[in-house]
């Protein structure tokens, strides 16, 4: 089996998930969310323990600098 990296698609638009999922399928495990914050909570679940907090918090505090909220 091959292990293929995952990639997260956040945008609010079910046909640009589909769209930008279909273009990326076959190089990526596609997975898809409809807001920052389900985003946020999909990569917490990819992660295990302190890694996750610590994860999101960069992508929060990321955006924050970038002067987006979730």
């Amino acid at each position: 089996m091959i292990d293929r990296r995952g990639i997260l698609i956040i945008d609010d638009d079910p046909a640009v998930q589909r769209v930008v999922a279909s273009a990326l399928a076959g190089d990526y495990t596609v997975h898809a969310a409809s807001s920052g914050e389900d985003g946020l909570a999909e990569l917490a679940g990819w992660l295990t323990g302190a890694q996750a907090v610590d994860r999101v918090d960069e992508a929060r505090a990321e955006l924050a600098i970038r002067g987006l909220t979730v």
